[in-house]
Order: structure tokens, then sequence, then C-alpha cells
């Protein structure tokens, strides 16, 4: 007997494909006037997909008074129950395509518009923590409910890769594309990817791989906020780490929804995926969990590294040391093998993101860059060029050819001491 889900996958299925509408209960999923359990429990999927269902079957005007109430709420509550989930942000996601797809069919297109702008946002963030490993682009965030699943299957990076054009969904008559109508478990998802692929790549193109950070998370400007407090940092190199939480003394539940563990800290870091806590769960082997209540939370900072304390899942055992609770710990070291290129903080229910890294005190005393990187041209005796060039992260690029007499080393005899490295710049064989 096909659950909640499998009824409401086949009701938004069908809207999509502008099919009769099926007979089959999925209408007693439609969310009430204030969205109820959408806001803090469950992951929304289910009465999310009735709702927009409901936008091509009626009534009308009920579906557009709803969907316009759950936009708003979005842009403050990302995802609502559970944000960026490593589970279901695929199918919330598709589910923000078809109202952009059916609003449009059925004259509604301030309703799509809407929806274009959460697009937009997820597709601007996904381009900014996107990261390279095994020859492949991987968005990993951190995220409510990843239920045991390897951080590889995560549907955000899935996702990500249709959008982008690095993949493309299946077309209709293959195997992979299926029936239209069908129960055939998330099947869905791959035809609403073929149908809304143009929807998806209209966001994405917004936002060029070229696209600079800066660019991307403007200071100042009205962003997403989520339920629970947000940090995205990335390197110069590339990498890339997404944390749920933020750094207090006290203790604050960082894994908020909580029947299921979230993913507390996600990324590629030297081009490996890396999710935590872990599963299995090191000290019990523990592959699964589900309704247990559990509990997190996340502290420190790039520079010390970060202490996860969870309820359920943590690399040993330890006390939460706010509370003395027993729990399992994690730690997460500081990531030296390349400059810090840039911090956000995301607070809950603010969207204008708090940039940690760089600001005004990064380097203290020093001049801002110029508009126009400098060259510094060689004196007429000397033979050979610098060239300085001003990074994104606040620090500078010095260029020597072959030809300078000069040779960068490093004042710091250890490469992992703590703290940032420091080079010099001296003439060769001094």
């Amino acid at each position: 007997m096909p659950g909640p889900r499998e009824i409401t996958d086949v009701a938004i299925d069908s809207a999509l494909h502008a099919l009769p509408e099926p007979q089959n209960g999925w209408r007693n999923h439609i969310p009430p006037e204030d969205l109820g359990q959408m806001l803090s429990a469950g992951s929304g999927q289910i009465t999310l997909q009735a709702l927009v269902a409901s936008l091509r079957y009626g009534p009308k005007p009920d579906a557009v008074r709803k969907l316009t109430t759950y936009s708003t709420i979005c842009l403050l509550r990302f995802m609502l129950a559970e944000p960026w989930s490593g589970i279901y942000s695929e199918a919330i996601v598709n589910c923000w395509a078809a109202t952009v797809k059916i609003a449009r069919e059925v004259s509604e297109p301030a309703l799509a518009n809407l929806f274009v702008v959460l697009l937009e946002l997820w597709a601007r963030t996904c381009r900014g923590m996107e990261a390279s490993a095994d020859g492949k682009v991987w968005v990993i965030p951190a995220s409510c409910r990843s239920w045991g699943f390897p951080p590889e299957g995560d549907g955000t990076t899935a996702l990500w890769r249709i959008a982008s054009g690095r993949v493309a969904p299946p077309s209709p008559g293959s195997a992979r594309y299926g029936t239209p109508g069908a129960y055939d478990n998330y099947g869905w998802l791959l035809r609403s990817e073929y149908l809304c692929l143009a929807i998806f790549r209209a966001a994405a193109a917004k936002f060029p791989a070229e696209t600079s950070i800066a660019a991307l998370f403007p200071t100042g400007s009205e962003l997403w906020a989520a339920r629970v407090d947000m940090q995205l940092v990335g390197y110069a190199d590339g990498s890339r780490i997404w944390v749920m939480g933020s750094d207090e003394p006290e203790f604050v539940d960082d894994d908020p929804n909580g029947n299921t563990p979230g993913r507390l800290i996600g990324g590629v870091l030297r081009r490996r995926v890396v999710s935590y806590p872990r599963w299995p769960n090191p000290p019990d082997g523990l592959e699964h969990l589900r309704q247990v209540n559990c509990r997190g939370d996340v502290d420190g900072s790039p520079a010390k590294g970060w202490t996860i304390w969870h309820s359920h899942l943590g690399d040993a055992r330890g006390k939460n040391p706010a509370t003395g609770e027993a729990g399992f710990v994690t730690f997460v070291p500081p990531y030296l093998d390349a400059p810090l290129l840039f911090h956000y903080l995301i607070r809950a229910g603010e969207r204008r993101w708090l940039r940690l890294y760089p600001n005004e005190n990064t380097q203290p005393g020093l001049p801002k860059p110029p508009a126009t990187p400098p060259t510094t041209p060689p004196p007429s005796s000397a033979g050979f060029k610098l060239t300085a060039r001003p990074l994104e992260s606040g620090e500078w690029l010095i260029v020597a050819d072959t030809a300078a007499p000069l040779e960068i080393v490093s004042i710091h005899p250890e490469p992992n001491h703590g703290e940032p490295q420091r080079w010099v710049a001296r003439r060769k064989g001094a």
C-alpha cells in the first residue's frame, strides 16, 4: 500500500505532466493555511508536493495564497523545517522548479517569480560552495536529517551537477525516465529535472563559474537565512567547509530537526568529501537512526578547528562541556593547507550575512588593495620583474621572474605551528 510520500509523488508528477488528477487521496496532505508542521517538524516534502499539485488541480486561489506564504517564510527559514537536508533537499528544490513551471502554465507569473528567487538563492550558494573531488564537482552542505546515508549520495550535489550543465537528466523514453504518474520511488525527481531543466539552468546561469565570492555573497545584501545558524568557509585551494551552528559558551542545539541526526559539518578538503559526525558511528557501529530526539552543538572557528558534541554520534564518547550530558565528541582540526579565502556567518532568521573574513581588520595598518593591480617596473639596471596582485582574501601575490635575485622563504620552520604562515623575500644566497 503506497504511503503518504509515494501518494504525493504521484500527485506532483501528474501535475508536472498535466495528466488527469490522480484519485489516490493526495489531497489529504495539503497543508493548512499556516502550513502547520512544515515549519518545524519532518521534511515538509510530502505536504509541499501536495500543495504544488493543487496549483494544477485546484482550488487555485488557495494554492497561490499558501505557496506565496511558503516563499516568504522560506527566505527567513530556508527549506523550512530542514535546511539543505541531505536526503530531502533535492525534492524540495524540485518542488520549487515545478511551481515555476506550473504557475507559468496556469497564468500566475507573479507566483512563478517568487520561486525563481528561491532557485537563484539556491544556485548562488551552490556556486560559491562547489568544490572538486575525484574529478567531479560536489556541494556538501551541513544539513538537517542525513539518516546515515553517505555524503556522496547528497541530493544537492546531484541536482547542482544537472543545473550547472555538468550532467544531463534522463530523457523521455529511457528506462531511467520511467513512466509519468507511476509509483516508482522518487522517479518523479528525474522526470522533473528533465521537464524543468531550462528553469534550473537559467538559475545557475545567473552565476557563471568565474563569478567572484564577493559578487556571489555581497556584503549587506539580503540572501537567505535558516532555522539555525550556519557558516560558509572557503579556502584558496578550492576547499570548502559548511557548518551548521556557531560558536557559543553555552549549549545551543545545532541539530534542531532531531528525529534523525543531521550533518553538522560537510564539505570538501584536500579534494576529499568530508562529513561529520561520521556514519557508521565509530564507537558502536550504529548505521541509521530514526525518531531518537537527537541534539548536537558545534563550536569553534577556522583558526581553532571545530568541536562537535552530539547526543548519538561522534568519534569518541564524551560529555557536553556546557551541560555534562554524556554523548559523543568529534574534533575537526583547522585546515592549514591553504589560506582562508572567506568566512560567512548566517544567523538564524537574519538574511544579511556577516562576513567574518576578509574584513576591515584582516590586515590592520596596511592599505587596501587599489582597484587596478599595480605592477612594479624593474629598474633599468635590475634585469628582472616583480609583479604584485591583490587576492580576494585580502592578501597579495608577489611574482618574480626567473632572473630575479630573490627567493621566498618561510620564517616559521614548522609548517603546522597553529598560526598563519609568514614568509619573507630575501636575496638569493643570503
